[in-house]
């Protein structure tokens, strides 16, 4: 029996597009053993491991369905305006703030730790028969570190640090200690294919938020949290592009039938089914100014999306 791997990338507001995709994948019958997420797809898939957890059934029982319709349901009662992820600091904290080296992002992000704790519990997540992981990056040692629910005690501090966009967002203290300061997992990690396939994975589904090239656009660079997604697009295109040319690389050299290489470099290796979807251009939403319909329209691209790219996917 394969093992099938859902693999969630980064992109902010764009988790509704990723939202949108999970839909068409558990439609397909693609049902993930595995969940792996950095930053925004570290929400959306604690949130498939929550709700696993809930039924508490083993993974062959689970209602996929019921999971699906529900990660919908939650973005769309929960996230409609910035305001429900994160609060702007006032100027002139910000000034007294960088003055006196105590500068902890543009934004104060509560309100995401208020809702996560709202709909996620420790109890229910190690419920869950799925493995899961989320990533996010050490910035003292420059580690990622993929956090377990069934081993961090402090696993709500992960997923906030997953989803801290660099200067846009403050550092998540793990266990509230200084000398732990967490960030984005993207900044190492975007989409971790060859963390799953290490995790036993041979059926993979990578959800990603942004097009495989970055379209030449204007933007105002001089709007800081503008730039910082700007610059985490450009990092991340760079960094996924890279692990997926390198998996087909290696696929090419493996048996089609599935079975392990008997010798040569890749020796004990066997072919993995990879299905990736992405947006074939820029998803042009405002991370500081998006609305609920904004929320809508996303995710209806994202099942639109997937749906084209799981038509003839040998998942």
């Amino acid at each position: 029996m394969e093992t099938k791997a859902l693999v969630l990338s980064g992109g902010s507001i764009k988790g509704a597009f990723q939202a949108g995709a999970v839909k068409a994948v558990i439609e397909k019958g693609f049902f993930p053993k595995i969940l792996y997420g950095i930053s925004v797809g570290s929400l959306n898939s604690t949130f498939i491991n929550h709700e696993a957890g809930k039924q508490d059934l083993p993974y062959e029982q689970l209602d996929w369905i019921n999971i699906k319709d529900n990660l919908i349901k939650f973005w769309k009662e929960n996230v409609k305006q910035p305001s429900d992820l994160v609060n702007k600091r006032g100027y002139l904290k910000l000034i007294i703030d960088v003055l006196f080296g105590k500068f902890n992002g543009l934004t104060d992000t509560a309100p995401l730790r208020k809702m996560v704790n709202r709909v996620i519990s420790l109890e229910t997540l190690r419920q869950s028969k799925l493995i899961h992981r989320v990533g996010a990056v050490n910035i003292s040692n420059g580690n990622i570190v993929y956090a377990d629910p069934n081993v961090e005690e402090n696993f709500i501090d992960y997923i906030i640090a997953s989803t801290a966009i660099p200067i846009v967002m403050p550092a998540s203290l793990i266990g509230g200690q200084a000398d732990k300061p967490f960030f984005d997992g993207g900044l190492r990690d975007v989409a971790p294919l060859k963390v799953a396939i290490q995790n036993g994975a041979d059926s993979i589904v990578a959800i990603l938020c942004q097009p495989p090239q970055l379209e030449n656009e204007p933007f105002n660079y001089q709007n800081l949290p503008k730039l910082a997604e700007r610059m985490t697009d450009i990092m991340v295109n760079e960094i996924v592009n890279n692990d997926i040319d390198l998996l087909n690389k290696v696929n090419r050299f493996l048996p089609v039938d599935g079975s392990r290489a008997v010798a040569g470099p890749y020796a004990g290796k066997r072919k993995i089914k990879l299905c990736v979807i992405r947006p074939s251009k820029n998803i042009n939403v405002d991370i500081t100014k998006f609305t609920e319909d904004d929320i809508t329209k996303m995710i209806e691209l994202g099942y639109q999306t997937a749906q084209e790219a799981l038509e003839n996917a040998d998942i």
